[in-house]
């Protein structure tokens, strides 16, 4: 027996025909291939490789050498970057869930239904400007 708050319209839930960056393996690759490749150039663009981008050939000991050192990584622990990243956050949340704003509605989901946002991102800005400009 069939749901019947469950629609199989082809409308709502259409098949997908083509691929954008070779489908589900190119999207794979690059949510994987960039952040490693971002992290590979940070590590070994440095003064003691002497160039940036370093030359090939001392990419992979020069990352190595980079993450082998504990200090290395400790130096990348900022706790007033960290403070200031979840402070940002948490202004976000509170503002969302205090400021007024208008309720839109978004696009038809899958199940037919439609989601609802509020919206109230620039009142949100203007505060955050107010009190980042003092």
């Amino acid at each position: 027996m069939s749901n019947p708050k469950r629609s199989d319209s082809p409308s709502l839930n259409p098949k997908t025909t083509s691929y954008e960056f070779l489908g589900p393996p190119g999207a794979f690759a690059i949510t994987i291939g960039v952040p490693v490749l971002t992290y590979v150039l940070y590590f070994t663009c440095n003064e003691s490789s002497g160039a940036c981008p370093p030359p090939i050939p001392t990419l992979y000991p020069s990352l190595l050498q980079a993450v082998s050192d504990p200090a290395f990584w400790w130096k990348l622990w900022d706790p007033k970057a960290f403070a200031i990243y979840y402070s940002w956050y948490a202004f976000c949340l509170v503002a969302w869930a205090v400021l007024p704003g208008d309720w839109v509605q978004g696009t038809k989901l899958r199940d037919g239904k439609y989601q609802k946002y509020k919206i109230n991102g620039t009142i949100s800005i203007s505060i955050h400007r107010f009190f980042d400009s003092r």
